[in-house]
């Protein structure tokens, strides 16, 4: 079946620095995608070369098989709810949910009937006489998206909607915002630096860097099997350690210890380690001096898990372990631990 979008070899230029560099992807109809990524990686320029704010520099943006890459944004079947929302002060709820209409010229019928559909769809029936002020965080949220919805757009591209809400807040709209994508089968394109939103939101995950995207997969591949280095110390907690290849394991100076090579690489070949800290187990050691030991630095208690963080006394190196609350009581800063790898993933770049 036909992606409803697909970037080809897209870049992106600002003079002599290259914002977006020879990006490709595709998107499934009804997908939830998220691009994530530090600042400055390129996420948002893509987004918004998607809605047609920027002009690709070379490359094709196709929507529905057609080039959008010379079309004009307000021609391009797109919705976008912007980072500081953008709505109209001076405007009530309705008005606001129906501008996108009314600059269309829809009949007056059709636009009462659409508005009053969309404000239900994000539970704010009854709410179409106030004014923006009058509103709570969260209940502006869910106008800028109502009146992105109204106007039944192929896709919904959505630059970090909730990055100015307060925890709380921000998880409850994230299963809401999961759910009414759900609900209403829209094509949703989001943009956040928050890998935790980026996991707990997304069909898949587009991690960019510098520019690239260095991984494009559901969120559990890219949690459990990163494509790179950046990846892996970017998504979640990971230790990522320098290894050797040599005669058919991995040696590791920071753990003091060879692991398992299962692509049996050539002997010399430089690698990296990737060790989640939920895959290091830890047990008391007396002797500090044995390989694969470490000292306990400090201990951090976030409610359902603890961390420990550790140094090894071979390489310098810092570790951090997830482990749960009953596992740190035992443990105290200063204690000397044995670690066990669990899982962990070689990479090369």
């Amino acid at each position: 079946m036909r992606p409803i979008l697909s970037a080809e070899r897209v870049q992106k230029r600002f003079g002599a620095f290259t914002a977006v560099d020879d990006v490709s992807f595709d998107v499934a109809e009804g997908e939830f995608l998220t691009f994530l990524g530090p600042s400055g990686c390129g996420k948002t320029t893509m987004l918004r070369m998607i809605a047609g704010f920027e002009a690709v520099s070379s490359g094709r943006m196709l929507l529905d098989g057609a080039d959008m890459s010379r079309v004009p944004a307000y021609r391009r079947p797109v919705g976008m709810v912007f980072q500081n929302l953008a709505l109209f002060p001076h405007m009530s709820v309705f008005e606001n949910v129906a501008f996108g209409l009314s600059v269309e010229r829809q009949p007056r019928d059709r636009i009462h009937q659409r508005v009053g559909q969309s404000l239900e769809l994000v539970d704010l029936a009854g709410y179409g006489d106030r004014m923006v002020h009058q509103l709570s965080g969260g209940q502006r949220q869910r106008v800028a998206l109502a009146r992105s919805l109204v106007i039944e757009p192929r896709i919904l591209l959505l630059d970090e909607p909730l990055g100015a809400l307060d925890l709380k807040l921000r998880r409850q709209l994230q299963t809401e915002l999961r759910t009414l994508q759900q609900r209403t089968g829209t094509t949703f394109i989001f943009v956040t630096h928050d890998q935790e939103e980026a996991m707990s939101m997304s069909d898949r995950i587009a991690v960019f860097n510098a520019g690239k995207i260095e991984q494009i997969a559901p969120p559990s591949e890219v949690y459990t099997r990163p494509s790179s280095v950046f990846v892996a110390d970017f998504v979640g907690e990971s230790n990522v350690l320098k290894g050797c290849s040599r005669g058919g394991r991995i040696e590791v100076e920071a753990l003091g210890t060879a692991l398992g090579d299962p692509e049996h690489r050539s002997d010399g070949q430089q690698v990296w380690v990737s060790v989640r800290g939920e895959n290091l187990r830890l047990s008391p050691a007396e002797d500090s001096d044995v390989p694969g030991c470490a000292k306990v630095e400090m201990l951090e208690y976030a409610g359902l898990h603890a961390k420990a963080h550790l140094s090894v006394g071979q390489a310098d190196a810092r570790l951090t372990a997830i482990i749960a609350p009953s596992e740190a009581e035992i443990l105290s800063v200063g204690s000397r631990v044995r670690l066990e790898v669990r899982e962990y993933v070689v990479l090369t770049h």
